[in-house]
Order: C-alpha cells, then sequence, then structure tokens
C-alpha cells in the first residue's frame, strides 16, 4: 500500500498580507490622484481655450497666449479642440463625471459595471450636444467657433427637428437625457424622485425653524419682562408682609405683657375680686 501524502497546512503571515493590502491601496490611490490631475488639466484648457484666427495656413499660425489664454499649453490646446469640435459645451460632462469617479476612487468607494457607466456618460454627452445646438443648425459665432454644441450637435439637431419637429426633438432629447444619466449613474428614477423631495422638504423645515426660532427669541424677550416685574412685586408684597407682622408682633407682645401681669396677681386679691362681683350681682 502507498502511503498517502502528508498535507502540511502553512498560515498564512499576517505581515504579508497588511503589506499586501497596503500597496493596493496605494495603488489605487495613485490612480486616482493622476485621473483627478488630469481632469483639472483638461478643464482648464477648456476653460481657457481660444482658437487659432481664420486664415490659411492654420499650422504656421500660432496658439493665441495672451493673458490666460490657451493656459494648457499645445498639448491642452489639442485636446481641448478635439473635445469642443465635437461636442461643444458639453464636451465638459465627461470629465466631470471622470473627476467624480476619481475622488470616489480615492475615498474608497468601489464602482461596478464600469464599461455601462462609460456608455451611459457618452449617450448623455451626446444628447446634451444635441439639446444645446438650434434646430435650424446654426449658432457659430466667436464665442463658439464649432457651435454649442459642436459638430455632432449641428448635424444631429436639424434632422432630429425635421423627423420629430420642435417639441418633439425637446421631449426627446429630454427623456433620453434623463435615461442616460440613470444608466451613467446606476439611480433608479423613484430613488432620485424621492432624494429630491427629501431634499425639499429638509430645506422647508429649516427655513419653518429658523422663522419659528425669530419668533420665539421676541416671545423670550416678552418672557423675560414678565417675570423680571413679577419678581419685583414679589419683593415688594413679602416687604409689605414683613413690615406688617413687625406691627402685628408689637400689639401681641402688649396683649401678653397684660395677660402675665394678671397671672402674676395673687390668688386673695383674685377671691376678692370674684366676691366684690358676686354682691354687686345680688
Amino acid at each position: 500500500m502507498s502511503k498517502a501524502k502528508e498535507r502540511r497546512f502553512v498560515p498564512a503571515d499576517p505581515m504579508e498580507d497588511q503589506v499586501e493590502t497596503l500597496l493596493n491601496q496605494r495603488g489605487r490611490e495613485m490612480r486616482a490622484l493622476l485621473l483627478i490631475g488630469f481632469c483639472f488639466y483638461v478643464l482648464l484648457s477648456l476653460a481657457t481655450f481660444e482658437a487659432k484666427p481664420i486664415g490659411p495656413p492654420q499650422d504656421d499660425i500660432p496658439i493665441p497666449r495672451e493673458g490666460l489664454q490657451n493656459a494648457g499649453g499645445g498639448f491642452g490646446y489639442l485636446i481641448a479642440k478635439g473635445n469642443l469640435f465635437l461636442f461643444g459645451m458639453a464636451a465638459w460632462l465627461p470629465f466631470f463625471f471622470l473627476l467624480l469617479y476619481a475622488v470616489l476612487r480615492l475615498l474608497g468607494y468601489g464602482i461596478e459595471r464600469r464599461t455601462w457607466k462609460a456608455v451611459g456618460v457618452v449617450i448623455f454627452t451626446a444628447l446634451v450636444a444635441i439639446l444645446m445646438s438650434a434646430p435650424d443648425g446654426t449658432g457659430i459665432s466667436v464665442d463658439y467657433p464649432y457651435g454649442p454644441g459642436g459638430r455632432f450637435g449641428l448635424v444631429m439637431s436639424p434632422q432630429l427637428a425635421g423627423l420629430f419637429g420642435g417639441v418633439g426633438r425637446l421631449l426627446l432629447l429630454m427623456f433620453g437625457c434623463v435615461l442616460a444619466f440613470l444608466l451613467a449613474t446606476e439611480w433608479a428614477l423613484s430613488q432620485v424622485l424621492l432624494r429630491g423631495v427629501a431634499t425639499v422638504t429638509r430645506a422647508v423645515h429649516r427655513l419653518v425653524r429658523r422663522g419659528r426660532g425669530a419668533a420665539n427669541d421676541t416671545g423670550d424677550d416678552l418672557a423675560d419682562q414678565e417675570w423680571e416685574q413679577y419678581q419685583e412685586d414679589e419683593e415688594a408684597d413679602v416687604e409689605r408682609e414683613y413690615e406688617n407682622d413687625d406691627e402685628g408682633g408689637d400689639e401681641e407682645g402688649e396683649e401678653e405683657d397684660i395677660e402675665d401681669e394678671a397671672e402674676e396677681e395673687p390668688v386673695p386679691a383674685r377671691k376678692k375680686q370674684r366676691k366684690t362681683r358676686k354682691s354687686a350681682a345680688k
């Protein structure tokens, strides 16, 4: 018979688990900080973007850098130009979502189904870009060189307006934005409504409490004045009682002195007084 192989259980070293956990935490924090820095850089590039003046050839024209124009440099200029060209002012949205994701990761929160959330963010950004664009395809100006909703909004907005009309386009885009936002955040519509109602209710309660607090302060002042007046009246009544007690005490003292003198009279004198009274009565 062959001997069974002996299996030995080797306990895990707790120090190794702690070191591995610490390294994973440090790696997660470093990645989150890098994402936060990248998002701030792109947002700075979007905020200070200034397009090159129109005129051929574009490659020979330097990037405008007067004051705070294109503070992100050449690389930031290219990123900002690509995003603004595609989605216009809606290009800010993906980087806000990415910044929120990085902050949550830095705080240690886990994010599940990231792919679906990323798809929801892209759809939400595209619908907002169409919503910001005019139904007739106009809107290009000095402030918006690629249109408020970018080239994507300029192309898709007139087509949707032609298919569904102005009001239908607006309703379709609004409901689409709500659904895309729910997909990006994985919030239930009922929870969103409940949170909104709860927020409004708390704000109303705070305003009511502040109003009651101001009224209570006024009432407290009046109550304090009434209490002080009551205390003064009580003190005056106590003083009067003390004075009356002193006067009554003097009269009672005189009566007690007379009674004491009567008690101190000798017994024969009392008997004589009684005989005199009897004879007078006969």
